[in-house]
Order: structure tokens, then sequence, then C-alpha cells
């Protein structure tokens, strides 16, 4: 843990074998997902970031805690610009996206971060109740990395994203 993390930081820490940081101060959410990814045998064994982009707020309470449980840090927004910002400015390892959203919509949020040089290679998992063939073959088109369908399974769910993340093993 440390309160100050300079640019290098990140690359002094993973250079060591560290498993990762946290910088104070420590939100309780971060650290419950650091903790389970480095503790328990099925998760990731590392700390991994998926930011979630939906308008219903029962959707991203499920995504956050199916992935919580398993070592994934979830971001979640109401808003695909706000996701946006917060995706540029710090890429995470996922991005899960609702399509139907009011202002820009999954297929605006894929194409923004297709095109930006900093997350243009982050995976992106599109959850819509609108599974419609003309919808997948947009998200084809996009590069997006995965489709499912709601309402999702969890273990689906955790399933697809650990699949996604480079590591098969979702097992509980």
């Amino acid at each position: 843990m440390t309160g100050y993390v300079p640019e290098e930081g990140e690359s002094i820490l993973f250079d060591r074998k560290a498993d990762g940081y946290l910088v104070k101060p420590i939100e309780g959410d971060r650290l419950d997902a650091t903790l389970r990814a480095l503790l328990f045998k099925f998760n990731l064994g590392r700390p991994a970031e998926a930011v979630t982009i939906d308008d219903d707020p029962a959707i991203l309470t499920s995504v956050q805690k199916a992935l919580a449980q398993r070592g994934v840090f979830v971001t979640t927004f109401t808003e695909g610009q706000k996701a946006l910002q917060h995706i540029k400015k710090s890429p995470p390892d996922l991005i899960i996206s609702d399509l139907n959203m009011p202002g820009i919509d999954g297929f605006g949020v894929a194409r923004q971060v297709r095109s930006h040089p900093n997350c243009g290679a982050v995976p992106i998992l599109i959850l819509t109740a609108d599974p419609s063939r003309e919808n997948v073959a947009n998200a084809i088109k996009l590069g997006v990395n995965g489709f499912l369908a709601k309402p999702f399974d969890r273990q689906g769910l955790v399933e697809k994203v650990f699949q996604m993340l480079g590591r098969e093993d979702a097992g509980e």
C-alpha cells in the first residue's frame, strides 16, 4: 500500500514481481477484490478491473456481485460518456456494456474505445436484452470480443469474463 505512486510506480512494482498495489486512501471494494483475486483458488490470481456500463442499476449490481466474488474489481457507470472518460484515462482489463442506453449507446462506446490509442485493445463484452442478428453483426464490425444476452446466468457471465481475460478456468 502506498500513498504515492510516481509515473514509473506501476512498472517498478510489477518488475519486482509484486502482485499489485493499492493507493491510499484505499477503497474497500478494491481491497476486497484484490484480496479475493490473490487468495482464492479459482479467481484470477491477480486484480483485474472491469468497467460496466448499463442504465439499469439492478444489472450493474448483479454484474458487480458476480465478478467481485471472483476477484474482479467492477467500476460501474450508468452513462456511456462518463465511462469513456474513465476508460480513456485509466484503461481497464475489460469493458462490459449494454447496447441501448440514453446518450451514447454501446456501439458508440465500442467505436470510441477502438479508435483510442490507449485503450483500443481492451476487450469489450456486450450485455444486452436485444441480441438480434443485426446487433451481433454490428458488434463484430466494431471489433467487440463477446456478446451475452440478458437475462444472463451469473456463472455464464463469469465464464465469459474469465475467457476474455485469458483465464479459461472459471469454476467455483
